[in-house]
C-alpha cells in the first residue's frame, strides 16, 4: 500500500483559502445552519485547518525576571495541511495548485504523524 501524501497549503487569508477549498469541493455552506463546513471523504482526503503559525524572528528578548527567550512572530498567510490518498493526489494537487506551497516546507510547523 502506498503511503498517503501530505500537501501544505497557504493562502493570503482565510477567505481566499475557503474559496479555493470550495472550488476543489472540500468546503461548503451547511444548508441547515449557514455555517462554513470544511471536510471531505476521510477515505480519500483529510484536512487540518491550522492555528496561527509562529516562527522565531532571530531576536532574543528578556522578561521582567531576567529570563531570555526567543521572540516569535506570526508566519504570514492562512495555512491548511492536507493528507491525501495516493490514488487521488494528482487530482487534488491540480485542484489546489493556487494555494499549494512550492516548494513544500523542509520542516513543516505542523505535520501528520508518520509523514516524513
Amino acid at each position: 500500500m502506498k503511503p498517503w501524501k501530505p500537501l501544505y497549503l497557504c493562502a493570503p487569508d482565510e477567505t481566499s483559502m475557503l474559496d479555493t477549498l470550495k472550488d476543489a469541493g472540500l468546503a461548503d455552506i451547511d444548508p441547515e445552519t449557514g455555517d462554513e463546513a470544511v471536510g471531505a471523504d476521510p477515505h480519500v482526503i483529510r484536512l487540518k485547518l491550522l492555528p496561527d503559525l509562529m516562527e522565531p524572528t532571530g531576536e532574543t528578548l528578556t522578561d521582567g525576571e531576567g529570563n531570555e527567550y526567543t521572540e516569535m512572530a506570526p508566519v504570514p498567510g492562512y495555512h491548511v495541511n492536507v493528507l491525501v490518498h495516493p490514488d487521488h493526489e494528482a487530482a487534488y494537487r491540480a485542484a489546489l495548485a493556487d494555494v499549494l506551497l512550492d516548494p513544500e516546507p523542509e520542516t513543516p510547523h505542523v505535520k501528520y504523524a508518520g509523514c516524513a
